[in-house]
């Protein structure tokens, strides 16, 4: 199993919220903070 580097994991999360951001409607994004 490979380690995961803390700039890899925060990469991986901000690039997932923006693909939620992109693909769902403003009232979702909005409900999820």
């Amino acid at each position: 199993m490979s380690v995961i580097s803390r700039d890899d994991f925060i990469e991986s999360i901000a690039d997932g919220l923006q693909y939620i951001s992109f693909y769902h409607p403003r009232d979702f994004v909005q409900a999820m903070t």
